[in-house]
C-alpha cells in the first residue's frame, strides 16, 4: 500500500472507544476523487476544456461505478 492510501486511509478512520474504526464511505469516496484527478492531471487542459475532451465522462463513470455522488 503506498504513501496516498495510507494517507487517504488515515483521513477516513476515527476511533471509538479506542478502536479504529473506518468510515468507508469516506474512504471510497476519497479514492473515488483520486482516481478522477489522475484523469485530470493526465488530459493536462484546464478544467473548463474537459468536457471538450470527454474527461467529464470518465469521472461520471468512475462515479457511477462505485456509487459515488457528490
Amino acid at each position: 500500500m503506498n504513501e496516498l492510501v495510507k494517507d487517504l486511509l488515515k483521513q477516513s478512520t476515527y476511533d471509538i472507544l479506542g478502536v479504529p474504526q473506518v468510515d468507508q464511505k469516506k474512504f471510497t469516496k476519497l479514492i473515488v476523487q483520486e482516481c478522477i484527478k489522475v484523469i485530470y492531471q493526465q488530459e493536462r487542459v484546464p478544467k473548463e476544456f474537459f468536457y471538450a475532451k470527454g474527461a467529464n465522462q470518465h469521472e461520471s463513470a468512475i462515479k457511477k461505478h462505485f456509487g459515488v455522488e457528490e
